[in-house]
């Protein structure tokens, strides 16, 4: 702070008027304060440390204030007293409401501020700057970013969306016009457009769509069910009917299990019951087993002559005569002439 001061004193020795240096001696004086509290604000060093810092800011302060007397000029009117940073800046807020325009340096103050700190952090020891270095805080060597603990946090239930996508939101813009007449119409239930104003009901809630989507849902399956069991019900051969009128039993009778004929409340029976043809049924199948057997016997003997006389030779003319001539010379015969035998020939 003494090379401020002496820098100072060069620049205002020569030129400056009172207001200047009562200025410079505010700025001054700020500068110092605010180095005390820098030393204040730093952590207590060793104990020989201390006597040295009280030592060199003795003597700092004592050459600032020779330097301040020696730069203020010696006038009748003006006090020896070194000025206050309050009565200082009481003077400067009153010129200011008088509108005189003088030089004003509050803008530099910042930088002295800086400047001096600066300077106190770099004259001090390096023990001291590493004992005034905070430790880092340990971390995990393995830690997950916070992105994760945003995106497990549960969604809202709630939207304050109208549309169901952007772009419906975009283009969902028609509205239609509506007369008097059409929303008359719209209220009167021989109309049948009554439905319009079904949301607008008091009991009806934000769960009333679904409610109604699922009753439908309901519905339907119950429909495709019943579909289903009369196609699978039509198909069976053992259908019960009514001994009396003869009437089938029906899908919905056979559903609920309905025992007796609604029109004579006879119970209903099958129709070829085994008491009933039984006997006719065993005979039928004595019938078709001796017809079996007949046919089996047929078929054997066709195939029996087929196999005997196929790929015979007709006998010729000569072969014929020879026979008849073995077998009368067998049966001791006569033999007929020759002439003969070949006049007998076709």
């Amino acid at each position: 702070m003494s090379d401020t001061a002496r820098s100072y004193e060069h620049d205002g020795a020569g030129s400056g008027s009172f207001e200047d240096d009562a200025e410079l001696a505010d700025i001054l004086c700020q500068a110092s304060l605010i180095s005390e509290h820098a030393k204040m604000d730093q952590p207590t060093p060793s104990p020989v440390a201390p006597m040295a810092a009280t030592a060199t800011d003795t003597t700092a302060r004592t050459a600032t204030t020779v330097h301040d007397a020696k730069s203020t000029p010696s006038t009748p009117g003006s006090s020896s007293k070194t000025p206050t940073p309050r009565s200082s800046t009481a003077s400067l807020r009153s010129r200011q409401s008088e509108n005189i325009q003088t030089i004003c340096r509050a803008k530099n103050r910042v930088h002295t501020k800086v400047a001096s700190i600066t300077a106190a952090s770099r004259a001090a020891p390096e023990s001291q700057r590493r004992r005034c270095r905070r430790p880092l805080p340990s971390t995990p060597q393995y830690t997950r970013p916070e992105t994760i603990h945003a995106l497990s946090k549960p969604k809202t239930t709630s939207t304050q969306r109208a549309f169901a996508s952007d772009e419906d939101a975009r283009q969902c813009r028609f509205q239609p016009k509506k007369t008097r007449s059409q929303l008359a119409a719209m209220k009167n239930p021989a109309c049948g457009y009554d439905f319009v104003n079904h949301f607008e009901d008091e009991d009806a809630g934000p769960d009333d769509f679904i409610a109604r989507m699922e009753a439908a849902e309901h519905n339907r399956q119950k429909r495709l069910q019943a579909t289903r069991g009369e196609e699978e019900y039509s198909l069976r051969q053992n259908k019960k009917q009514c001994p009396r009128c003869g009437m089938t039993q029906s899908y919905a009778e056979f559903r609920d299990k309905k025992k007796r004929c609604t029109f004579c409340g006879v119970l209903f029976a099958l129709p070829k019951a085994w008491g009933d043809i039984g006997t006719d049924f065993l005979e039928r199948m004595e019938l078709s087993v001796d017809e079996k057997k007949r046919r089996h016997e047929a078929i054997r003997a066709n195939v029996i002559a087929l196999e005997t006389q196929a790929n015979r030779v007709p006998k010729s003319a000569k072969q014929r005569y020879y026979e008849r001539a073995i077998e009368a010379n067998t049966s001791h015969r006569a033999v007929p002439s020759t002439r003969l035998a070949f006049a007998e020939e076709p």
